[in-house]
């Protein structure tokens, strides 16, 4: 593996492999074959057990898995979002703004008079006329 050294000023190898061996005996050998263990120690029967595969919670990663899939549709939903307020901001022109401005005085007059139309109708009928605001009504 890269990165890894001899121990210097010894003896050992940090890793088997046959090039290296072979270029440290400075000997013939044959480089293509693989060893055999003939004995080990500690035995393998003194040898720590091996531990027990983990028990998986289904239930934990379903519930990320579902906060997952529900973030990423929040996420393309805000951009659907954003997307369709550039589109807006880019194609909103001079008749948008009129038809817009026609559909506030539409819905203005099906709302019929507010309180200050019917005000003003009243004063018109009683003969008041306009004044500056600030100054005294006249008849």
């Amino acid at each position: 593996m890269p990165g890894r050294t001899d121990i210097p000023g010894t003896n050992e190898l940090a890793r088997i492999q046959p090039a290296d061996i072979a270029k440290r005996l400075q000997l013939p050998t044959y480089t293509a074959a693989y060893g055999q263990l003939k004995h080990e120690t500690p035995s393998a029967a003194v040898l720590p057990k091996l531990a027990q595969k983990p028990q998986i919670n289904w239930s934990l990663n379903l519930s990320y898995a579902i906060q997952w899939v529900m973030f990423a549709l929040a996420a393309f939903g805000f951009l659907i979002y954003v997307i369709r307020q550039e589109y807006d901001v880019r194609n909103s022109d001079e008749e948008d703004q009129r038809w817009l401005e026609e559909e506030r005085e539409r819905k203005r007059l099906k709302r019929g008079p507010t309180d200050a139309d019917v005000e003003d109708a009243e004063l018109d009928e009683a003969g008041y006329e306009s004044s500056v605001p600030g100054t005294r009504i006249s008849r």
